[in-house]
């Protein structure tokens, strides 16, 4: 399929795949060595994943780092990765923290004297939509979101065993090279949700999953930049992936809203 071909086709198609070869026009890098099958878990090589959210769209990772390593309470930071949400407003970051430790879940404060207060939020759950790699504006070509199973979670079923290989985070972005330019063309996310059996009072059944991802979608398709859509799904996951295409179908035709 050319790559025409995949633009031709728009926000009407959403794709289910384990493995994927898209167009002529992707130049695909050989998978990692340390590429493992999916595993659930948020603790990694003995230190803990976090999500944060609310970062200034100034700030780089040497921002962000920097930041972390002035707040109480944050005991050896590891920033992962630093993207632009869809909305625009700010950067989301995945960072690690030492184990045996639980930062704040609130951060405040400013990287230099001279600039305002920030407020960071931190969580563990992931839930909703995480972005883990944006490309730069011109060079965004596609969208892939990832969607685990059953008892699964949005970092953590992506990831090697007891390693902090991620490779949604650590290496898909940079085997999605658009021709032209040689570089990433891919905005990577991930997205949680609840799935745990053990211990869940959650009343959720499969329709109300695949409205709230519906829902999550449309954040994306609903710009006016939107691009083609690639969803890679896992087990309980490709239900609900299933289920939100017949929504689609019955009150927009086919596939998602443009």
């Amino acid at each position: 399929m050319a790559w025409n071909d995949l633009t031709s086709v728009g926000l009407s198609v959403s794709l289910t795949i384990a493995s994927i070869i898209v167009g002529k026009r992707f130049l695909l890098a050989p998978a990692p060595a340390s590429s493992t099958p999916p595993s659930k878990g948020l603790k990694v090589g003995g230190a803990k994943n976090y999500r944060v959210r609310g970062v200034p769209l100034a700030w780089d990772t040497n921002d962000l780092q920097s930041f972390l390593l002035m707040q109480d309470g944050c005991y050896d930071p590891v920033v992962k990765s630093l993207a632009t949400e869809a909305h625009g407003r700010s950067k989301t970051g995945t960072a690690t923290f030492r184990d045996g430790t639980d930062p704040p879940t609130t951060l405040q404060g400013s990287l230099r004297p001279e600039e305002e207060t920030h407020t960071l939020i931190l969580d563990r759950g992931f839930l909703g939509l995480t972005t883990l790699f944006s490309p730069s504006p011109e060079d965004h070509k596609v969208d892939i979101v990832a969607i685990p199973g059953l008892g699964g979670h949005a970092i953590g079923s992506f990831r090697e065993p007891k390693g902090q290989h991620m490779w949604l985070r650590d290496a898909l972005p940079y085997h999605m090279l658009w021709e032209q330019t040689n570089r990433p063309m891919a905005r990577v996310i991930t997205y949680g949700y609840e799935s745990e059996i053990v211990n869940s009072r959650s009343m959720q059944n499969l329709e109300d999953l695949a409205t709230t991802f519906r829902d999550s979608l449309c954040t994306l398709t609903s710009s006016r930049g939107a691009k083609p859509l690639i969803i890679v799904a896992h087990s309980l996951g490709g239900l609900i992936v299933k289920q939100q295409g017949h929504y689609h179908s019955r009150e927009f035709g086919n596939g998602l809203p443009s």
